[in-house]
């Protein structure tokens, strides 16, 4: 469980309001704020080589179905250390990059 959905918990149970819609804005908020760190979350150059992104490569040498696979599987990982390594909002960034990925490529199968 996330710091803001406790904290948005402990709102409610003063009678400050609903905790989920508190920590459903504060999760927009924290991906607006990681959208602004493009360079840690979209695109970052330690994943490029030339012209070509990893996932990219990736994609050419697995194919897609196994890189949507790898990427749902991605997402659930930055899911499970949220709050204990980087920056809430960059890895709540990377979950939403992960999660659009798969859904990209899975419907592209």
């Amino acid at each position: 469980m996330s710091r803001a959905y406790e904290d948005a918990e402990l709102y409610e149970k003063k009678g400050g309001g609903l905790a989920e819609e508190w920590a459903e804005a504060d999760f927009d908020r924290m991906c607006k704020n990681a959208m602004a760190k493009k360079e840690m979350v979209n695109h970052p150059s330690h994943y490029n080589n030339g012209d070509m992104e990893c996932i990219d490569a990736m994609v050419g040498a697995y194919g897609k179905e196994e890189v949507a696979i790898f990427s749902k599987i991605s997402a659930f990982k930055y899911l499970w250390r949220l709050g204990h390594k980087d920056e809430e909002a960059q890895e709540i960034g990377k979950i939403k990059w992960y999660l659009d990925k798969y859904l990209e490529l899975r419907d592209n199968v």
